[in-house]
């Protein structure tokens, strides 16, 4: 298991910082966020199976993945070019950060 982070945050802002992404993406989107601080999810995208991590490149857009909020539909994955939302049918598996 990995260890929590946010890209490019400070290991001591990174809650925080997370924690604000996370009530933003709640308002940009419309879908209230679980507190699970996810760390990839397996899915199905475009066509293909995919793996999505955060701090890596989206394997859809190419932007740096900066968080993955699980929703009631499914999970947000918010990178540098903005979000996407994905259905439970979409997601396989999703790996939360070490506690």
């Amino acid at each position: 298991m990995t260890r929590f982070f946010l890209p490019g945050a400070a290991p001591g802002d990174a809650g925080r910082l997370h924690d604000e992404l996370r009530a933003d993406t709640e308002r940009r989107t419309g879908r209230v966020t679980r507190a699970t601080r996810i760390y990839a999810l397996s899915s199905r995208r475009e066509g293909s199976d995919t793996e999505t991590r955060v701090g890596e490149q989206d394997p859809c857009s190419g932007a740096t993945v900066h968080a993955i909020f699980a929703t009631t539909e499914g999970c947000t994955v918010i990178s540098a070019g903005g979000h996407v939302d994905l259905s439970r049918r979409q997601i396989y598996e999703v790996i939360p950060f070490e506690s």
